[in-house]
């Protein structure tokens, strides 16, 4: 329920006290994921699949300060998501600060 109901309060313009706790969590759960993995192997940050998830963080936190642009950042997220996961190991290991798989 949490993505689901955080992105409908966002679309459907819902009153903030319906899905700010979706928003935080999700957040919250997303710097979880973050500092796991640089925990477990920090190179992951250097790699397509780590600044991915860096990059869709910045934009769902910036989702409050664009109004009106709500679906197209969280379309913008899901596509990211969509190419970084289904991606083969070869772009998802790249790293785009060395320019090699690292």
């Amino acid at each position: 329920m949490g993505l689901l109901g955080l992105s409908g309060g966002l679309l459907f313009h819902a009153e903030k006290s319906l899905w700010i706790t979706y928003y935080y969590a999700t957040i919250l759960s997303g710097l979880v994921m973050v500092c796991l993995n640089v925990w477990s192997h920090g190179k992951w940050l250097l790699q397509n699949r780590g600044v991915a998830i860096i990059i869709k963080l910045l934009i769902f936190t910036a989702l409050p300060y664009f109004p009106g642009y709500e679906q197209y950042l969280l379309l913008s997220i899901i596509f990211i998501s969509g190419i970084a996961s289904h991606a083969p190991a070869k772009f998802r290991y790249y790293s785009p600060f060395f320019g090699k798989e690292i």
